[in-house]
């Protein structure tokens, strides 16, 4: 299974993801608030950090080692509830925004 077919095991339909995620995903350049906002997105819709990782990847395909790292750190820190800042995502079940406690960007 393709890596793309394996996140939308998780979240659902790629045709039904936000257009900015999909933009985020496949066209923008992974500088640090696109990868956040992707990582909020997959983190909040219970994709694990290697499924997103190889995704991201496979969709995106810039600067990988920069991208694993990032994307890694935001979920532990999701993980351990650290930091002040919120972070919001697109709630596939919800189908609303909410938002996630998250370290300082």
């Amino acid at each position: 299974m393709d890596t793309l077919a394996v996140v939308e095991s998780y979240v659902g339909d790629v045709e039904r993801w936000p257009s900015h995620l999909l933009i985020d995903m496949f066209a923008e350049e992974p500088k640090a608030r696109v990868i956040k906002r992707v990582a909020a997105f997959m983190y909040g819709n219970y994709v694990n950090v290697n499924d997103t990782v190889a995704c991201y990847n496979a969709c995106n395909g810039m600067l990988r080692r920069y991208v694993d790292s990032s994307l890694k750190r935001w979920y532990q820190a999701w993980d351990t509830d650290e930091g002040q800042e919120d972070e919001k995502y697109y709630s596939m079940a919800l189908k609303r925004l909410v938002w996630l406690k998250t370290v300082n960007g």
